[in-house]
């Protein structure tokens, strides 16, 4: 569903514009989600791609190297009310880099192409979840003031692929 951030009376609201139940409101009212006003995000995306081309031989070659970045992070009230119950936080950095080698010809009837493909990611980030004041009369368990209970998870992914491919044909007629 797409949502769009909306701010009414010095309040934060989001309303779903689209998705599995949209086609049941006419009017989007009961659509509108409140939150505590803590929501903030920031995104930054880089990358730059070379594709450098040649021919030897009578074979064609190609190289395309390519680097992408993206710098991430962000809170969001997780229980869509006014009340400080659940809020989750997220800062992420992701590092990706690719490298294609092909080669192709065509020699009389027949044609082919093969090449290599190397892919690498990195990606570190921790996700940060908080119970504030609101969680624990939302539990039934009453009002505690000053009541915050944080838990962090701590990701680190890494990813490589290797990929070889080929195809070919040859005109019969």
């Amino acid at each position: 569903s797409v949502i769009v951030k909306v701010v009414r009376d010095g309040e934060t609201y989001y309303d779903i514009r689209s998705g599995a139940f949209s086609a049941f409101d006419a009017n989007g009212a009961d659509r509108s989600i409140a939150t505590n006003g803590k929501d903030k995000f920031t995104r930054t995306v880089d990358g730059a791609s070379l594709k450098v081309e040649g021919r030897m031989g009578g074979i064609d070659l190609v190289s395309v190297t390519a680097r992408r970045g993206v710098d991430w992070q962000g809170v969001s009230d997780q229980d869509y009310t006014a009340l400080d119950i659940v809020t989750q936080g997220r800062k992420e950095r992701q590092v990706q880099w690719s490298q294609e080698f092909r080669a192709s010809a065509r020699h009389g009837a027949l044609n082919w192409l093969a090449g290599v493909y190397f892919f690498d990611q990195k990606q570190d980030g921790v996700d940060n979840t908080t119970l504030g004041e609101g969680a624990p009369p939302a539990l039934g368990a009453g009002v505690i003031p000053g009541y915050q209970e944080t838990s962090d998870t701590v990701l680190r992914l890494k990813t490589r692929s290797v990929a070889a491919f080929a195809s070919g044909s040859y005109a019969l007629s």
